[in-house]
């Protein structure tokens, strides 16, 4: 069962106890404590992505024991990104231009006056003129919900795109910006340079990237220029956050090695492996652990 909020997986889940059949789940994203990532479905196993996950189950009061750190499933097809054909791909089918760096912003939207640092991102671009802030527009929006920035959306500077792929525009883009989109944790896992902007004044629910180290924050306009310098140019502050990032990827996605969905399938096919060893450990040992899978 996924886990989003249907009935149908209530039904599932029971039926499934009472044949005997075993049950297992997995988060589609990365989650937060309160998000429907973590419906209860009572099942018998969860694959968790990584030890973010594991925690944000853990504080809802799952059972540890349940929890398989395997990795993000939906991060593995980041290993198959090859950036040259991505430039081929963007340019022969979306006449996407490579003569200035990509900045790409790709957010949830969760701040509907984005354009209020968006206008000041576009303005450093033009400052440097080296390169460009290319929006990829969330699918539950459109490109209207950019038309208050002051530049045209098809300028050298300032491009929105609708319905253009995200992996190949993540895999050429120079930097990324986001706000706490899973995005972030996907460009963090391809090493880019990131970026999260939050000016509502409190933290974001989860996924706060500057936190871990692999992000600078963006919380008030008058660091735009300065912040958007440091991603481009600065030496010391990319080896950071390479640094960051090698416990980031324990964090959010176990391994890295894009080989989740094959550990993920093995929770699925064989999970007396995992079940037994769950028992077993009930028997030995008096504090949870979370199994790893091989």
């Amino acid at each position: 069962v996924m886990p989003h909020s249907s009935p149908i997986c209530t039904y599932a889940t029971v039926t499934a106890k009472h044949g005997g059949v075993p049950t297992s789940s997995m988060p589609s994203v990365t989650i937060a404590p309160h998000r429907r990532s973590l419906s209860d479905w009572n099942v018998d196993l969860v694959a968790a992505s990584g030890s973010q996950c594991v925690e944000a189950f853990a504080t809802m009061g799952y059972p540890e024991d349940m929890l398989v750190i395997t990795g993000n499933a939906s991060m593995d097809i980041l290993h198959g990104l090859d950036s040259e054909n991505c430039r081929k791909e963007l340019a022969s089918e979306w006449n996407l231009s490579f003569s200035k760096k990509i900045i790409l912003v790709v957010t949830s939207v969760i701040d509907p006056d984005e354009y209020l640092w968006l206008n000041p991102m576009v303005d450093v671009c033009k400052k440097r003129g080296d390169c460009q802030i290319v929006v990829k527009v969330h699918p539950s929006y459109t490109k209207e919900t950019y038309a208050r920035v002051d530049e045209p959306m098809d300028s050298p500077y300032f491009l929105v795109l609708e319905d253009v792929p995200l992996y190949p525009l993540l895999a050429v883009a120079e930097a990324v910006v986001t706000d706490y989109s899973t995005v972030g944790a996907e460009a963090a896992m391809l090493g880019k340079p990131l970026i999260t902007v939050n000016l509502l004044g409190e933290p974001y629910p989860s996924n706060n990237y500057d936190e871990y180290g692999v992000a600078l924050g963006i919380t008030k306009l008058e660091q735009v220029e300065e912040v958007l310098n440091l991603i481009l140019d600065d030496k010391e502050t990319l080896a950071r956050m390479v640094k960051a990032r090698e416990s980031f990827i324990y964090e959010y996605n176990y391994l890295n090695d894009g080989r989740a969905a094959e550990r993920i399938y093995d929770i699925i096919v064989y999970p007396e492996k995992y079940l037994k060893k769950r028992k077993k450990r009930d028997t030995t040992e008096s504090r949870p652990m979370v199994e790893e899978t091989g």
